[in-house]
């Protein structure tokens, strides 16, 4: 957990949701969802400009009690999605709104169960 006076002025936001059930098109309306709609209204909304810079499947595999190791190698199906976001120059009220537009965004999505937004910093010298 990151306390809100630690928030960095550059870094990435981490939006990772997992699917509510599973269909064909749950996996490709959210990677659009995450790559533009989302990016889009922040940028409308909280004016701080969100720039998609990867985009990740999440799996989850199918094993069986009763199945080998070499069994369950592959059997896997995707489960969500995860969007990582760089942002910069951001002061602390921007942030808390734009997190506040991000968590809101994602509770309201009907194909989605479960949503988390993470922050991440940019590690520097030891000795900083």
């Amino acid at each position: 957990m990151i306390f809100v006076e630690d928030i960095p002025e550059n870094g990435l936001i981490i939006v990772s949701v997992l699917f509510n059930g599973y269909k064909h098109n749950f996996q490709n309306d959210s990677r659009r969802n995450l790559l533009k709609t989302l990016p889009n209204l922040i940028k409308e909304k909280c004016g701080v400009q969100l720039v998609p810079v990867q985009f990740s499947l999440i799996r989850s595999i199918e094993r069986t009690p009763d199945m080998s190791g070499r069994e369950s190698i592959g059997r896997a199906r995707t489960v969500g999605v995860e969007y990582r976001y760089r942002f910069e120059h951001i002061e602390k009220e921007e942030f808390e709104e734009m997190y506040k537009e991000v968590k809101n965004y994602c509770s309201q999505r009907s194909i989605w169960r479960d949503y988390d937004i993470m922050l991440t910093d940019y590690v520097g010298e030891i000795n900083e």
